[in-house]
């Protein structure tokens, strides 16, 4: 990519992800349980992102925050040939612990650790001016990152300032959606170019459970030229960009790990959008990256570049 190509940036949660599994029934307490298969790997919706766009041969920049311990260093490591950045604290590293069941479903549990710590400072740490006015800042894991959450709109200012298209995917609140988790992301919406979300997500930020009421109050709270997508699973994605809403399908694959699904998406879409893609073919490279990326298994030997072909088609016109 030339320097004056269009840029992806990353800032947001990383951390360590032991997956382990896949499991039919919770255990007993007091129990042990042998499962088939364990992988330790990058973890955090930015690390997700960040090694799916490695899957389709992306450049990107990834900012964000690690712990003073062994894994932070470890972290550092996997992205030490990358564009990227990691600040880091006197905290232990975060770890999640990702159960997978026997019908593509998983339970993770996440330790607060270094995320808890970061703040604004973490997130634009050595961040440049945009070279050009498609470069997008993805921005990931807001719920899981307190401090830097009290100062989002302070940072969707600056990165608005500093001429960056914003991305976002909200993630769940860890609190569960209310009234006042509501509003606060409503108050986002105007600095956010590209929101993704999945449709229970969408449901629950319009307070509504149809889903085209629901992308029409979201959608009318977005600027001029914004995109709205909403991520459907195993049925798809669909958009909406300047009034107009498409469907994307995805392929059926036997799913081997759903972890990360979401990311890989944000990956494929994300990086279509770079290379100009419309809104259409962004949605079909997202689904595919994602139905590419969970059935694989272990996720670690996907190679870097391996799935290229899924993002070469560029619009020249």
């Amino acid at each position: 990519m030339s320097p004056s190509s269009p840029k992806l940036t990353i800032i947001g949660d990383v951390g360590v992800d032991v997956i382990l599994g896949p499991i039919n029934d919770w255990p007993e307490i007091g129990t042990e349980t042998i499962t088939e298969k364990h992988e330790l790997r990058p973890g955090g919706s930015a690390c997700n992102t960040a090694l799916a766009l490695n899957y389709v041969g992306g450049e990107y920049t990834l900012l964000s925050l690690v712990g003073n311990n062994h894994f932070g260093k470890w972290l550092s490591s996997h992205f030490a040939n990358t564009n990227s950045y990691f600040s880091e604290c006197n905290q232990p590293t975060t770890m999640s612990v990702c159960l997978t069941h026997s019908c593509s479903e998983r339970t993770i549990f996440t330790t607060k650790g270094h995320l808890e710590h970061m703040e604004y400072e973490h997130a634009v740490a050595r961040l440049a001016p945009a070279q050009s006015d498609k470069d997008i800042v993805l921005l990931t894991g807001v719920f899981l990152t307190p401090k830097l959450r009290t100062t989002y709109i302070q940072l969707l200012k600056h990165l608005h300032d500093l001429g960056y298209q914003v991305a976002l995917d909200t993630g769940w609140p860890t609190g569960g959606w209310n009234a006042e988790v509501r509003r606060e992301v409503l108050e986002w919406l105007p600095y956010i170019n590209h929101l993704l979300v999945n449709k229970i997500e969408a449901f629950n930020l319009a307070d509504t459970q149809d889903i085209s009421a629901a992308m029409d109050m979201i959608h009318e709270c977005m600027p001029e030229g914004a995109t709205l997508v909403v991520k459907l699973g195993s049925e798809g994605s669909m958009g909406r960009q300047n009034g107009n809403t498409v469907t994307a399908k995805a392929q059926p694959v036997e799913v081997q790990d759903s972890i990360g699904a979401g990311d890989s998406f944000n990956a494929g879409y994300l990086h279509a959008r770079i290379l100009g893609l419309d809104l259409y073919t962004s949605l079909e490279t997202g689904c595919n990256l994602a139905s590419t990326v969970i059935s694989r298994s272990p996720r670690g030997d996907i190679r870097d570049g391996e799935l290229a072909v899924l993002a070469e088609t560029k619009i020249t016109a």
